[in-house]
């Protein structure tokens, strides 16, 4: 029998030794853990919904885990540049829904990581990384192309420098 995300996330946490932490994920490789993973940790995704829980009806059904299998496509509507003409009041409305057609369980996990927080402990960036290579593309010329660009910024307010298109510092006598 499938288990839901929620499920297999409750596993990982349930296990100390980060081996059965990765021999758990690993037996339960599917697209949909990995895109919960990816949306949970990739700090390139960024969610388009207001901060907080919004307001909806839990799913009364049982054996729903499921759900989320099929469901996980849809989690681009909900972050920066998935959808640009989806109005916000749409995206909402949609959201509510997508949490109401999901298990009690998986709701909560879509909760948390639209807060950026995976509901299993040593569950990192890095950690997942290690697991499934290549499932998010953050790697540190990205940390440092931000730290260039914030030099850039304080390098330009000072007299005498001068930027040019390909982030070469002149100074200017």
């Amino acid at each position: 029998m499938k288990l839901g995300i929620a499920e297999i996330l409750k596993q990982v946490d349930s296990v100390s030794t980060k081996a059965e932490k990765i021999e758990i994920l690993q037996k339960n490789n599917s697209v949909p853990l990995q895109t919960i993973l990816k949306y949970a940790l990739d700090p390139n995704i960024v969610w388009a919904l207001p901060k907080g829980d919004p307001p909806y009806t839990k799913n009364p059904y049982t054996d729903q885990q499921t759900n989320l299998y099929s469901e996980a496509r849809r989690l681009y509507l909900f972050i920066e540049g998935g959808h640009p003409t989806l109005s916000q009041s749409k995206r909402e409305m949609l959201f509510i829904q997508f949490l109401e057609n999901l298990d009690k369980d998986d709701a909560k996990v879509i909760l948390s990581i639209k807060n950026k927080k995976v509901p299993a402990k040593g569950v990192t960036l890095k950690f997942v990384q290690e697991v499934f290579p290549g499932l998010i593309e953050y790697c540190q010329n990205h940390v440092i192309q931000d730290s260039i660009s914030k030099k850039m910024k304080i390098l330009l307010t000072m007299p005498n420098i001068v930027s040019s298109k390909r982030n070469v510092v002149m100074i200017v006598n």
